[in-house]
């Protein structure tokens, strides 16, 4: 799809009006990711922020994203004691990785106050099932 001529003046103001990818790349006939682009483009530009209002009809979708909800402070009323940290764990259903007995002996171990992943802790889709996975592993995995 070409690219629309539009001033940055015109496009700051449609983007103040409208506030959303979606409503301008509409009007003005050019792709959602286009207009996100030339906002990035435009706010570097100018040194300004264009923010995004809230759509309305997807908040309900995105409710357990908001910073009112959810704290970035997690106070576990530890005064002193072990803490364990651990990410990128890589879960499979059924399946005992080294690390993840590794883990399991860390814990037992050392008897941490508390457990705590960072993230990225399960591969449940079938395209990350390995190859020696148990007959039917892939079956099994439904995706979200």
């Amino acid at each position: 799809m070409p690219i629309a001529r539009v001033p940055d003046e015109e496009f700051i103001e449609l983007w103040r009006t409208h506030g959303s990818a979606r409503k301008i790349a509409q009007i003005i006939g050019i792709r959602d990711c286009e207009v996100a682009e030339r906002r990035r483009r435009v706010e570097v530009r100018y040194n300004i922020k264009l923010p995004a209002f809230a759509n309305k009809s997807n908040s309900q979708y995105y409710k357990h994203l908001s910073p009112e909800e959810h704290k970035s402070d997690h106070h576990l009323g530890l005064l002193d004691g072990q803490v364990i940290c651990f990410s990128d764990a890589h879960f499979h259903p059924g399946i005992r990785t080294t690390a993840n007995k590794g883990l399991l002996k860390l814990i037992r171990d050392l008897k941490p106050r508390a457990v705590v992943c960072g993230g990225d802790a399960f591969d449940w889709q079938p395209r990350f099932a390995p190859v020696d996975a148990p007959s039917g592993q892939r079956a099994r995995v439904r995706r979200g």
